[in-house]
């Protein structure tokens, strides 16, 4: 007889400090069998699967399939399996004398299983020798001068994806300095327990590239390059459908362009100086890999292309061109002269080929909403250029309409009407009477945006006017997020009210929204966020706004207006 699985716990080893403990939620992912999901405490996917007729294939009946799911049943090769994979998780963490226990409990309700994992970690293995052994000599002064932020450290426990992130760690290090085929692989460990009583000693071996392989099969080796980058060449309307020499029949005509060579079907789509602007790649400069991924982020964060691709190809070179360098590092951060060599250099020919979006757009969107008493229709027609002046500038229009009608007795009036218009340009820069620098800031944008909107209502009709110009950018590192609003201005009319019912409003600030006034205010934002730092783990979220208004007005009402008896102030 088959149980229903019901439940899976994982029971941590309370035993251990808490600081060095695997918890029950890291172990989850390693668990082989999970329950189906559960609905308000029932198995109500696995009762909507029952109810479709295995005997028929129909549209009823795979909807009822597809909203429910097939039962998960104790099996228990999958559940030794995943105590298995719970102990080798546990080793690679350098628990080796872990264990798991398991117990599967049938009694609780009839035709249910529930499954309990329990985790015994024991005595860690811990590190207590990090050497280095480099089969490249030439590349071993940067990793050298580069121990101290090391996450191998000694009196660590022997953690095996530590000893993984620190490869991923060096080889970003070395590809942001030149060194463009340098792959994790090129790191490799010997790891040494000999030495008993759970001590782990551990070396690191740097290899050479294998630059290909002889007439025998043996692989051949060479010390690791520093690659410049020679050429940099942009396709803005690339057709990743077409075949390559299609593709280079097509684009025939080349711009250059302060550095970058664009290449299109006759006159570029997109201005020179706005690819200019987004892609910080220049050629002559050494290869760096987190500028290649800042490229692609400021390339996407235009609008304008729904995909990019950066790629890179290596150009021959004889021996009478070969060039050597004489630094590797941050700054011209040169060897020391005990330990200085030069370095073979090689060139790269880089390719950035965007695919464009389509340049226009049209959208409707239907809205209707019920309550005891209303009934309301709203429509939405909305046209979007990705690409208006040839800079990437996105222009976005909308009109809405809306309708509503109120089912209630002794009601005189029922309708309400409303009406709204809204256009908004953005630019991928800033757009500003005088020059602003963009060079140390990441996606900057500039928008301008104007609504109306009309509203007829049983007891008021008023329109309201709001025109709004908006900074925005981030970061290179993306964690810091700015807006800056300098003009918000909001006009509010109001040409008619009910008087018993502007009277029945007792809060001031809503009282306030019935009377025709004129409101300029400024905003910023500030936000940041360390998600991209630290992928699956915790992360920290923090946003501060600052909004003022009336101070700008309030300053140009005394110079030209007049107050009235009242106590406001009169414009025009």
């Amino acid at each position: 007889m088959s149980n229903l699985l019901q439940k899976v716990k994982i029971e941590a080893d309370q035993s251990v400090p808490r600081k060095e403990r695997i918890d029950a939620l890291t172990l989850e992912q390693y668990v082989r069998q999970t329950p189906n999901k559960h609905f308000l405490g029932t198995n109500f996917y696995v009762w909507a699967y029952n109810l479709a007729d295995p005997e028929k294939d129909n549209w009823w009946n795979n909807l009822k399939r597809k909203v429910g799911e097939e039962p998960i049943l104790l099996d228990m090769p999958l559940t030794e399996k995943s105590a298995q994979n719970l102990k080798t998780y546990m080793d690679s963490r350098g628990y080796y004398s872990s264990s798991v226990e398991y117990e599967i409990d049938t009694l609780r309700r009839p035709k249910r299983a529930y499954i309990t994992y329990r985790t015994h970690q024991g005595e860690p293995y811990i590190i207590t020798s990090m050497s280095y052994s480099f089969h490249d000599k030439l590349i071993a002064p940067i990793i050298e001068a580069d121990t101290a932020s090391s996450l191998i450290r000694r009196g660590d426990v022997f953690d095996i994806t530590v000893l993984e992130k620190e490869r991923e760690r060096i080889t970003s290090r070395l590809n942001d300095r030149g060194y463009f085929n340098f792959r994790v692989n090129n790191i490799e460990y010997r790891i040494d327990t000999l030495a008993g009583n759970r001590t782990v000693g551990i070396r690191m071996i740097v290899k050479r590239n294998i630059t290909g392989y002889d007439e025998q099969g043996r692989a051949v080796l060479d010390n690791n390059r520093i690659f410049r980058i020679a050429e940099i060449n942009v396709v803005p309307d690339y057709n990743p459908a077409l075949a390559r020499t299609e593709h280079n029949r097509i684009m025939n005509d080349t711009t250059y362009y302060r550095g970058l060579n664009i290449i299109s079907n006759g006159k570029p789509r997109v201005r020179p100086s706005v690819l200019h602007a987004a892609i910080p790649l220049t050629p002559n400069t050494t290869y760096n890999a987190s500028l290649v991924n800042r490229t692609y982020n400021e390339i996407m964060s235009l609008g304008y292309f729904k995909s990019t691709r950066i790629a890179f190809e290596e150009l021959p070179r004889g021996e009478e061109d070969t060039l050597v360098v004489h630094y590797a590092g941050d700054s011209g951060e040169a060897y020391t002269p005990k330990r200085f060599e030069d370095i073979n250099e090689g060139l790269l020919r880089c390719y950035i080929l965007g695919a464009p979006s389509l340049k226009q757009s049209l959208n409707v969107e239907l809205e209707g909403s019920t309550t005891s008493s209303f009934y309301g229709l709203a429509a939405t027609l909305g046209y979007q250029n990705r690409n208006l002046f040839r800079g990437v500038e996105t222009l976005n229009a909308s009109v809405t309409f809306g309708y509503e009608y109120m089912k209630a007795p002794h009601t005189a009036k029922r309708k309400a009407n409303e009406l709204g218009f809204a256009v908004g340009l953005s630019f991928p820069r800033f757009v500003a009477p005088f020059r602003i620098s963009s060079r140390n800031v990441n996606m900057p944008r500039t928008k301008v945006e104007l609504t109306f909107n009309y509203q007829d209502r049983p007891y008021y009709r008023r329109d309201l006017s709001r025109a709004t110009w908006t900074y925005s950018w981030r970061s290179l590192n993306g964690r810091y997020n700015y807006q800056f609003r300098p003009i918000d201005l909001n006009w509010i009319n109001v040409s008619y009210i009910d008087e018993e019912f502007f009277n029945s409003l007792q809060n001031e600030y809503l009282r306030q929204s019935y009377r025709t006034q004129a409101i300029v205010g400024l905003s910023a934002s500030y936000t940041y966020n360390n998600q991209n730092k630290n992928v699956g783990g915790n992360a920290t979220l923090l946003r501060i706004n600052f909004e003022s208004a009336g101070n700008l007005l309030n300053l140009i009402e005394k110079g030209f207006s007049h107050k009235t008896p009242d106590g406001h102030y009169e414009i025009l």
